[in-house]
């Protein structure tokens, strides 16, 4: 069964990949690798480097640091879930595909996974039930056998139409947690694409009105994970290191503060960018305490390795912890 206790820090979760070894791993209670390549119904190595998953091994060696750390292997997301329909199309593929998983996780010595079927469409839905349900099943009976609880947990969109092939109901029970992804909210070509709330720079589409919506289908708020990108959008898409010397600190460039959408954006030679910042991101970590959700996560460490954000999101987490 999932894990619902919730600590007094909650989650800070990094996204990551072989490039991350730098990690802050004092600041993070989960890592979630990514990604795993799926072959044939079954994971196959890695995405990044030459495929190697033994590129992983010196991000879980780090737990030796903290050995609280989770060290999660993501699977799936944006252009990779290809064969996905077909790996849940049937009780056979299904749990060809969960034996790998628990493979792969013994093997290197992994805590979860992440499972991201970026996106199942409203034909797939009780397939994705059934996945869900497997690996769950796989996961437990293998926890059992090893004396830990392995998480299952997915990385979900803010868009309804991405979400249709999910019934909530069914597997939210069988989640740690869902890692929303509140970041590429983009809804017009000079708008906010990882705002807090709504504003006329983006109308659409916001971290709380995507809280709303999966509070509406059932997800408490416990098993809610909020996103940040550590990167920019609109204008120019760029990591969050590399946009402060070359646009935050260009004088070509103003800088404003989005009161509505507690948010920050430049305009300039390349018009409205959209993006995350320390005081955005304290006001995350405000909201999720104020709705009682599990955490705050973020895509991806690579955009901050001075680690300006994750910094500012971690002692704000520390302090909003003791102000409670």
């Amino acid at each position: 069964m999932p894990d619902t206790t919730v600590s007094g820090d909650d989650i800070i979760g990094a996204y990551a990949d072989g490039n991350s070894t730098d990690l802050p791993v004092d600041k993070l209670t989960h890592v979630f690798y990514s990604f795993a390549k799926t072959d044939d119904g079954v994971i196959s190595g890695v995405t990044d480097g030459n495929g190697d998953p033994d590129r992983i091994r010196p991000i879980v060696e780090r737990k030796a640091e903290n050995p609280d750390l989770k060290v999660s292997i993501s699977v799936g997301g944006w252009g990779l879930c290809e064969d996905f329909p077909e790996m849940a199309a049937t009780q056979e593929n299904r749990e060809r595909f969960a034996e790998s998983v628990v493979e792969f996780l013994r093997e290197y010595d992994l805590d979860g996974l992440d499972y991201d079927w970026e996106f199942p469409e409203a034909q797939h839905r009780d397939d994705y039930t059934a996945m869900v349900e497997t690996l769950r099943s796989y996961l437990d009976e293998a926890g059992e056998e090893d004396g830990k609880h392995y998480l299952l947990t997915s990385a979900t969109s803010t868009a309804p139409s991405h979400i249709e092939g999910i019934d909530f109901e069914a597997v939210t029970p069988h989640y740690d947690f869902f890692n929303v992804m509140t970041y590429d909210m983009l809804s017009e070509e000079e708008t906010h694409h990882t705002n807090l709330y709504t504003s006329p720079h983006n109308s659409t589409y916001s971290v709380h009105n995507t809280i709303e919506m999966y509070a509406d289908r059932g997800v408490p708020p416990e098993k809610m994970v909020i996103g940040s990108g550590f990167y920019s959008r609109c204008g120019v898409r760029i990591n969050y290191e590399d946009l402060v010397p070359e646009y935050v600190e260009n004088d070509a460039y103003t800088t404003h503060w989005d009161v509505e959408a507690q948010a920050p954006y430049l305009t300039g030679p390349e018009g409205f960018i959209s993006y995350d910042d320390p005081r955005s991101v304290r006001r995350k970590v405000d909201y999720l305490r104020e709705q009682n959700l599990r955490g705050i996560m973020f895509w991806h460490y690579n955009g901050d390795r001075e680690d300006e954000l994750t910094n500012a999101i971690y002692e704000q987490m520390v302090q909003t912890s003791s102000d409670r």
